[in-house]
């Protein structure tokens, strides 16, 4: 089982009442909300877990009326469950992977003046790799590389280390017919895919991985996000 979800922050908050949502969340995580300064940082946190809230309640995984999460030295979350999730955002966007192997994700809004210094994350082969996408479809290679940064930040993320660890030191190998597909690893392979996301004026690169091969195609669906409003 694995499915995988993005969408805008408000469709979930435009289908709750805030005082709801925030019912959901465990007073750890009633606490991490007080501290963000910022609406738009308040609304992606809390929308990213009224969602996995909701979809657990669906799924008759959780009994308890608010959101309990464990987390791991490094702050990677868990639910106490069989069931594996990994959550990103970026701009007005939320991903939300959820199976029952080990994965990853990270979306990541691409602008102009993120990783200026983008060829020094990057091994030789991965340069060479940004070098001969962008000859072949004209394409800046600066923004090829939101699809190698967001595979490598989801792999860190599946192993729970974030970017505790040198991100030149985790190594994206693709596909030669498909770009789109990768894997990362040696004794512990994990299987990717990148897709370019374009919403509301703003583009995007998503990317997520698991231990397994997975024919996964997001869920970007208002009608289907809403809808998960009914279990909180």
């Amino acid at each position: 089982m694995a499915e995988l979800y993005v969408f805008p922050y408000q469709w979930i908050l435009e289908s709750v009442t805030r005082e709801s949502a925030l019912q959901i969340l465990s007073p750890d995580d009633y606490e991490k909300y007080t501290r963000f300064r910022f609406i738009e940082d308040k609304n992606r946190f809390l929308a990213a877990r009224v969602f996995l809230f909701a979809w657990c309640k669906k799924e008759r995984m959780v009994s308890d009326t608010f959101l309990s999460l464990d987390y791991s030295p490094l702050g990677k979350p868990s639910l106490n469950t069989e069931i594996e999730f990994n959550w990103s955002h970026s701009g007005e966007l939320i991903a939300l992977y959820i199976g029952d192997e080990v994965c990853g994700i990270d979306v990541e809004w691409i602008h102009e003046h993120a990783h200026l210094d983008y060829a020094s994350l990057c091994s030789p082969l991965e340069k060479a790799w940004l070098e001969e996408q962008s000859l072949r479809s004209g394409v800046p290679e600066k923004e090829w590389f939101f699809s190698l940064w967001t595979a490598k930040e989801s792999v860190l993320k599946a192993q729970g280390l974030g970017l505790s660890k040198d991100p030149r030191h985790t190594e994206i190998k693709h596909e030669d017919k498909n770009p789109a597909k990768w894997i990362c690893g040696r004794n512990k392979l994990m299987y990717g895919t990148s897709n370019f996301l374009s919403h509301n004026g703003q583009n995007y690169y998503l990317s997520w991985c698991s231990a397994q091969k997975q024919t996964l195609k997001p869920i970007f669906d208002m009608y289907l996000t809403k809808q998960f409003s009914i279990y909180i």
